[in-house]
């Protein structure tokens, strides 16, 4: 009897020893899980702000690209002209989003800004870095302009043909008008900008946190944070990213530092610190409670043995549960974040789903669309072009292997949107499509940005002054042209003009009169010239014409009109003539390459000079 009590007396211990041990081990892994699970929110949160880091730098850089699209534009001729400061305030009207004026500095530091404001900017950061053909992005400043207004300045060096610095071209944009993009400031993280002296260049949503200062640093040093202020510069200083906690007013906070690499601003996401752990509560709460309660009923009935296998069994269906649970919310938050509508088809039920619920309300999707290729037609602009493009689409889904890209354009009114949606295609045991995932962006604003570069491009390729070919786009044809001729059977003439007594002109008259005196010129040989001869303006004064398919004989009678026209009178009291001379060399007899025809060209234009001037003088002729 004794021996019996004793056993069920060491079996009730051996309960309760287990019953304890498994309770410890639950109390201690449900710890674990939540400081897992909080520092699993706090790497989804970095990964989001590192994410609006990269849109920020993506749209400065856009901004660096498009100022020096249109710096070619300037190459040549005097910066400080009104005709140059009307173009800017054009572009300036058509780009208030991104700037709010522009301005042009000469080497002096002479400044026009397109607001009619003159300024000395010589000893401004910007101004000395373009200088030194360095692009720069500047931290918030007091305007000089506008009173109580803060600005950012994006500058670019303007060079000439020979890549030497001849001015800058700079860009302001004002703090309160820039914005990364509308939904950037969420419920959950808020998104604010700051230069490496912590003055904001975006605030964020000011009702979720408000500071009194427009410095960060002066308002962290008012909060309870884990770092030091100083520690907190030294880090910035040396672009860290970094996480931090602090509290303020009763309120626990996480935040985010990220330093962008494209210049030295540094992105801030803010987040309650109660947020995260109402989530980890929600996710685990209750559920580990139950579990635990279930262990133990198990521990009192089973043996030893099994009870340790069901605990291993539930204990890795717990970890896997909880893992796949974070991992869906951060899937989830991914998604929330994208600019990308995300939509699954199903071929069998033709029913269409739309994953992020931010997209489907900006266009007026539901969620679920039964009889998606017709029923979608009803949330898109009406007309025979949106049916026939959804049609194609949904029709070729059946034999998509792979990934495909389709572009659709759709028209409401007198707006066009262009959206290209990239699919990808699930194939069943029979190798045929059941499911198809798709990826849909509006790319109307890339289209745009595309065909404003492109436009500054073609301007770029142009003299300004006189609408000729300018150094650099006539060399780049002549060259395409040598390289592509058939020696046998073509000659091509190589001519260099070099207009007399320039100089003279520009002195008597001045540089107005002289401007108009090379557009003339540049009228004359349009006009003198056949459409497919290049004539391009290389500088100052000086022109070169590549004459194509011409027989030699007749180079210097075409030369000889073209240097009576060539004669030209202005001025009323004080009358300046002046008039041309041109050397010639003969493709392919003199040469074959640009550098080699204009050597030879320019030794005739010598001789041509030599010999009195306005007379034209081919290369190897007497």
């Amino acid at each position: 009897m004794k021996k019996r009590y004793y056993s069920y007396f060491m079996k009730i211990i051996l309960v309760f020893m287990i019953f304890g041990f498994v309770l410890t081990s639950l109390l201690d892994f449900n710890r674990a899980m939540q400081a897992r699970e909080y520092q699993l929110e706090l790497d989804a949160m970095a990964r989001v702000a590192s994410q609006g880091s990269l849109v920020l730098e993506t749209k400065l850089s856009g901004y660096l690209k498009k100022l020096s699209a249109m710096a070619e534009f300037f190459q040549e001729g005097e910066l400080h002209t009104e005709k140059n400061m009307e173009i800017l305030r054009n572009i300036s009207n058509e780009m208030q989003q991104d700037f709010q004026r522009f301005a042009l500095a000469d080497l002096e530091g002479n400044s026009w800004v397109t607001n009619g404001s003159r300024l000395d900017v010589s000893e401004q950061p910007y101004f000395k870095n373009a200088l030194e053909k360095k692009y720069t992005i500047t931290d918030n400043k007091h305007s000089q302009v506008i009173e109580n207004n803060h600005i950012f300045i994006i500058s670019v060096p303007i060079l000439d043909g020979k890549d030497q610095v001849r001015g800058v071209l700079y860009g302001v944009v004002e703090v309160d008008k820039f914005q990364l993009h509308q939904d950037m400031d969420g419920e959950e993280q808020k998104y604010r900008v700051v230069d490496r002296n912590g003055d904001y260049i975006l605030r964020g949503n000011p009702d979720f946190f408000h500071f009194d200062s427009n410095n960060l640093f002066e308002n962290i040093s008012n909060i309870n944070m884990s770092q030091s202020i100083d520690q907190v510069k030294a880090r910035i200083q040396k672009g860290e990213a970094f996480l931090d906690e602090f509290s303020r007013d009763g309120i626990n906070y996480v935040i985010y530092f990220s330093s962008l690499k494209i210049n030295d601003w540094y992105s801030i996401t803010v987040m309650k610190q109660s947020q995260i752990l109402d989530y980890i509560r929600k996710m685990s709460g209750k559920d580990i409670y139950i579990i635990m309660a279930k262990v133990m009923a198990a521990v009192a009935l089973l043996c030893g043995t099994i009870i340790l296998f069901l605990m291993k069994e539930k204990k890795d269906a717990l970890s896997m549960y909880h893992q796949m649970k974070v991992n869906d919310e951060m899937l989830r938050a991914a998604i929330g974040k994208s600019d990308a509508l995300i939509l699954i088809y199903d071929l069998k039920t033709r029913q269409l789903r739309c994953l992020n619920p931010e997209c489907v309300e900006e266009l007026s999707l539901p969620e679920i669309i039964e009889n998606a290729p017709e029923q979608i037609l009803q949330f898109l602009p009406e007309g025979e072009n949106s049916k026939r493009q959804i049609q194609d689409l949904f029709a070729s889904l059946e034999e998509i292997r792979g990934t495909q890209v389709f572009q659709l354009v759709f028209e409401d009114g007198e707006k066009r949107y262009h959206y290209q949606i990239r699919i990808s295609a699930l194939l069943d045991d029979e190798n045929k499509v059941f499911q198809c995932v798709g990826l849909a962006e509006n790319i109307t604003e890339q289209l745009v940005m595309r065909q404003e570069i492109e436009i500054f491009r073609q301007k770029a390729g142009t003299d300004y002054l006189t609408g000729l070919y300018n150094r650099g786009k006539g060399t780049e044809l002549i060259t395409e042209l040598l390289n592509n001729m058939d020696p046998e059977t073509e000659s091509h003439a190589f001519i260099i003009l070099d207009l007399d007594n320039f100089k003279g002109l520009n002195d008597t008259l001045g540089h107005q009169t002289g401007d108009a005196a090379l557009q003339d010129v540049a009228s004359i040989l349009q006009r003198h010239f056949r459409n497919y001869d290049i004539i391009c303006r290389l500088a100052g004064d000086e022109f070169v014409v590549l004459i194509n398919n011409i027989p030699e004989e007749i180079v210097q009678k075409n030369l000889e009109i073209l240097l009576k026209k060539l004669n030209l009178s202005y001025g009323q009291e004080k009358t300046v003539q002046i008039s041309a001379s041109i050397g010639v060399a003969m493709a392919a007899r003199d040469g074959r390459d640009f550098q080699t025809l204009y050597q030879k060209a320019d030794e005739a234009l010598y001789e041509a000079k030599k010999s009195g001037k306005q007379t034209a003088v081919i290369y190897g002729k007497k």
